[in-house]
């Protein structure tokens, strides 16, 4: 469980997932800020929020690239303020929100922006 974490000022080249936000947790994880991070090697997921208690997360500016998922929504919700997103299979996928109010995507810079938001009974495996 964490709360209020800030990952500023980094790069992130080729990883499976680049920053995983309640990957294997249950409990609170919240408030954090993602700020000016670069995650531009390829791998499977730029940014993942795993878990429904994961909420009011910001990503601000930095580049999400290369991925086959830019940020994978599992559940959860988050704020994206100016990310640039490049070359992703899908650049946002809205897996089951927790609040769908609480998303919130400001400014953000794709050449050709995929974002996915499946029906409510899509099934939660990725």
């Amino acid at each position: 469980m964490s709360t209020n974490i800030t990952v500023r000022k980094v790069h992130i080249g080729a990883s499976n997932i680049g920053i995983c936000i309640a990957c294997e947790s249950t409990q609170n994880n919240d408030l954090h800020t993602i700020d000016q991070v670069y995650i531009t090697g390829e791998g499977a997921v730029g940014i993942r929020i795993g878990n429904h208690d994961s909420k009011w997360n910001l990503i601000h500016r930095g580049t999400i690239a290369h991925r086959k998922v830019g940020i994978d929504n599992f559940q959860g919700s988050f704020k994206a303020d100016g990310v640039n997103f490049s070359y992703n299979g899908t650049d946002i996928l809205l897996g089951s929100p927790t609040t769908p109010s609480l998303f919130t995507i400001h400014k953000a810079r794709a050449p050709a922006a995929s974002w996915t938001i499946p029906p409510k009974a899509a099934p939660h495996g990725r």
